[in-house]
């Protein structure tokens, strides 16, 4: 009988005409009782007002290939996914709810009509959640809680998260099954206030629950005990705000207030843009969660807040409107929304350090979004974008009121793939691209103060565009590589300003492609301090600087170098210290070549005073240099020191590390160029690979250098082989001598070495591997104390024709002087011993054998000074100077 009376209940019901609850009053309650303890088949429109009358403006639906419009009577026991009547057998107290599985997904909720009489800004809502069923242990079942202003069925409309009225299922341990939803430990108490709420007389209002899918089989969730109230409207609060916790804006519990700044109670009500100050404090991320407004907002160090729904209006009242400090955060969440700026003039202001983080996209075009005036970025601050799809950049200038001196940051975290357009990109401070980007498009990209991070920046192989740097002050940094146009009108480009340009490398850097540095106002410097500047891509990469400058160049100012990759002609280095001095490498087989320049001579040298005051550090980054290279060095009159008088002849000079020596062949170069100068070398150097080797530019004759003679080395060729013999005072205090030659401009190396007697005080050492050309020997003496000597340099001459100064010592001297002369074959030579005047004080014919000579002069008559022995033969003339005490 009572089945049959269900049935006619049922189908009667089942003709009337869904919708939604009319709230009348200021509260309304649902216990869902009506259901009794029976199934429900073929529900209309999911309407349980067709249920029973009673539950009018509730609803429900499924999805999923097993979706219907039936509610089914259970306790927990059955598994299956549905929408469920629960509770216990014959207990009328009955809880709506469902049952995920992955062919039925259940959905219900409540929609009413306002009809109180008055808008509603506000509603408490409270229920209670029950567990009737636990499917897997060791995770977490919940139903999900939003709502919505425009829906009118429970799958369309705009619908808001709100996280404060999910429910989150208590029992995750024990045994799978059914539970008892009515005992306390499967139940939980859920309430909050929804404000922000803007529900006019007449407008209706929608809210649900969803399933949320959990691993494995789901549990049997249900709501019970519903209450919904209307809360009345609160008038906004002028008191002081900060926030005390991370929450929802809209919950008084995030929020501490105070009507004097110092005196602080928990908050009633959320703040607006009527209160005092707002502050969200270090370790707090507040989450925008409905309707409200902002003024004097300060998100202070370690504050983040997040703008994820509705609408956010920030006022212009009295102060500043809202204040991202450094290390503080404002993350816009939704896709081309940002912040609804008032009347006035509002601003959001980011300082230094702080960051405005745009999570989503369409925020960044022309003049809108965060290029809109409303924004204000100061020096330092940070603009970051977040996704991985494509930021609007054509025609859109990002910074666009920082000022030359202001340079804030446009930083990208992800992968991007291609941006850009016809229509020029601009960004008025540095970008910083933690994630590889391209972009494309005929039209020049600027980068005003340079470029930065861990990405790869790279222009469209498709477009002939530049990228340009023309601030005042830019910077190159970070682990990305630059990948530019070779030729024509691409490539990067730096300088521009009116006020010059200096742009500090401030991390190893490597371009490929060319770069071109504009000679504009007092002059366009790239500064690389410690860090080394890569330019790669061979003949397709260089530096390009305007001819004949000396104010725009690569400047080494520290141990940071000018890097060029594959090459094989002559290739420009321009570099300089305190002034332009560039180095040009010739003929290097496809090697790459590191260079720096330094004001100074460095290491130390004997008589600076007779070199040019700079210093060449040049690395083959070969393991094997493939060839060697013809060197030229640039300098200019005011680089000279005192005793030098450009252009007469001067010779080059490199350091192994131990010691200066002049490089064989390149003791008498006279320079070519007006005022500035270069000098080549006569012959290719081998350049050391393993670490930079100095070089510099001497007077010729050696006065730069000294001369230590507490060894007397000779050499003499017999047959092919070189006899090397050497002459020492005493061995006492000697560990080890070493036999070290020099060949082919190559730095001198230890061929062997020869132990002390302390019974003998001439030695010899037989090579028979001689080097075409001139063989240049000397002898490093090892101390026991530790410390170093050399002798002087004898020369052996091998297949080839001529003769060669190998030194003059000691020098100082007092009575007698010794001119070391190494020749190919015996000669006549003439030498002439000069004064600094030029006056000829001493000269005669002197006969040398092949060989090393030896040719002692007396000098007891000349007074202290500096001289000069000149030796001529056959119009070829060498000299080398000495000290008489």
């Amino acid at each position: 009988m009572r089945k049959g009376i269900i049935s006619v209940i049922f189908l009667f019901f089942s003709i009337i005409v869904t919708a939604q609850y009319s709230l009348t009053g200021p509260s309304y309650t649902q216990d869902f009782d009506a259901f009794g303890t029976s199934s429900y088949n073929g529900i209309t429109g999911g309407s349980l007002n067709n249920v029973n009358v009673l539950l009018n403006g509730w609803y429900f639906i499924e999805s999923g290939t097993n979706a219907n419009f039936d509610i089914t009577f259970g306790t927990g026991s059955n598994n299956a996914g549905d929408s469920y009547n629960f509770g216990l057998t014959a207990d009328p107290d009955r809880t709506l709810g469902g049952l995920q599985s992955g062919s039925l997904n259940p959905t219900f909720g409540f929609w009413f009509t306002n009809n109180s009489g008055a808008p509603i800004n506000a509603l408490l809502i409270a229920y209670t959640g029950e567990q009737w069923r636990l499917g897997t242990t060791g995770r977490v079942d919940q139903l999900d809680f939003q709502y919505s202003l425009n829906a009118t069925t429970l799958n369309n409309g705009t619908w808001t998260n709100f996280n404060p009225l999910d429910f989150t299922a208590p029992v995750t341990t024990g045994a799978t099954g059914a539970l008892n939803g009515n005992a306390a430990p499967n139940r939980t108490n859920v309430s909050s206030t929804i404000t922000g709420l803007n529900i006019p007389v007449g407008a209706t209002f929608f809210i649900r629950w969803t399933d949320f899918n959990a691993t494995g089989a789901d549990d049997g969730l249900g709501i019970d005990d519903f209450d919904l109230t209307i809360v009345p409207s609160i008038p906004a609060s002028s008191d002081y705000y900060r926030s005390v916790q991370t929450g929802d804006w809209s919950d008084p519990a995030t929020w501490e207030s105070s009507p004097d700044n110092i005196n602080w109670t928990v908050a009633g009500v959320a703040p607006t843009s009527a209160a005092d100050t707002i502050l969200i404090q270090n370790g707090d991320t507040v989450t925008i969660d409905g309707n409200t407004s902002a003024d004097q907002l300060f998100i202070q160090n370690g504050g983040v807040l997040i703008y994820s729904s509705i609408t956010f209006t920030v006022d212009d009242g009295v102060g500043d409107d809202i204040t991202i400090e450094n290390g503080g955060i404002f993350v816009l969440e939704i896709a081309s929304t940002p912040p609804t700026f008032g009347a006035g003039n509002p601003t959001i202001n980011v300082l230094t350090g702080g960051t405005l983080r745009v999570e989503s996209t369409g925020m960044t075009a022309a003049g809108a979004g965060v290029n809109a005036d409303n924004f204000i970025y100061q020096d330092q601050s940070v603009l970051e974008y977040t996704p991985s799809s494509p930021f609007s950049s054509s025609g859109v200038t990002f910074f666009p009121n920082a000022d030359a001196f202001t340079i804030p940051i446009f930083r990208t975290t992800s992968n991007i793939g291609f941006v850009g357009g016809n229509d020029s990109t601009v960004i008025n401070g540095v970008f910083e691209a933690n994630g590889n980007i391209t972009f494309e498009g005929d039209s020049h990209k600027y980068f005003r103060n340079g470029i930065t991070g861990t990405g790869n920046v790279i222009i469209s192989s498709s477009t002939g565009r530049k990228f340009i740097i023309n601030g005042i002050t830019a910077e190159l940094g970070g682990t990305g590589v630059i990948n530019v146009n070779s030729m024509g009108s691409g490539g990067l480009e730096i300088g521009g300003s009116p006020s010059g340009n200096i742009t500090t490398v401030t991390s190893d850097k490597t371009i490929n492609g060319f770069v071109s540095l504009l000679n504009t106002g007092p002059g366009t410097y790239v500064q690389l301090d410690t860090s080394d500047l890569t330019i790669a891509g061979g003949t397709s990469g260089g530096v390009i600087i305007p001819f004949g400058s000396t104010s725009t160049y690569i400047r080494t100012n520290g141990s940071g170098r000018l890097i060029q990759n594959n090459i094989t002609g002559s290739r420009t280095f321009p570099i300089g210290h305190t002034s332009y001095n560039p180095v040009f490498i010739a003929g290097g087989g496809g090697d790459n070549y590191a260079a720096r320049v330094d004001t100074g001579i460095a290491p130390s040298i004997a008589f600076p005073t007779y070199g040019i005051n700079r210093t060449w550090n040049i690395q083959s980054l070969a393991a094997m240099p493939s060839v060697g290279v013809t060197v030229t060095y640039q300098f200019a009159t005011a680089d000279a020191n005192p005793n030098v008088v450009p252009p007469e002849a001067l010779e080059i000079l490199m350091n192994d590390g131990i010691a200066w020596s002049i490089i064989p062949g390149n003791d008498s170069i006279v320079p070519t160029g007006t005022d500035p100068y270069q000098i080549t070398t006569t012959s290719a150097l081998t350049v050391n690979s393993a670490t930079e080797t100095p070089y510099c530019l001497g007077k010729k004759g050696g006065w730069i250098l000294p001369l230590d003679c507490i060894v007397e080395c000779r050499s003499q060729k017999q047959n092919n082989t070189g006899l090397i013999s050497f002459e020492v005072n005493s061995c006492a205090e000697v560990n080890s001598f070493e036999i070290q030659r020099s060949s082919g401009g190559r730095p001198f190396e230890t061929i062997s070495e020869v132990p002390p007697d302390i019974t003998k005080n001439r030695f010899s050492y037989s090579d028979a591997d001689l080097q075409p050309g001139i063989n240049l020997y000397r002898i490093k003496v090892n101390r026991l104390s530790g410390s170093i000597k050399y002798s002087n340099t004898t020369a052996i001459i091998n297949d080839t024709k001529g003769w060669v100064i190998t030194g003059v010592y000691p020098s100082p001297a007092s009575d007698m002087v010794k001119l070391a002369i190494s020749s190919a074959k015996t000669e006549s030579l003439q030498v002439q011993i000069y004064n600094m005047s030029g006056n000829i004080l001493k000269q005669w014919q002197q006969n040398i054998t092949a060989g090393s000579n030896i040719i002692e002069t007396d000098i007891q008559q000349l007074p202290t000074g500096v001289y000069v022995f000149t030796v001529n033969e056959n119009g070829i003339k060498k000299s080398v100077r000495f000290i008489k005490n």
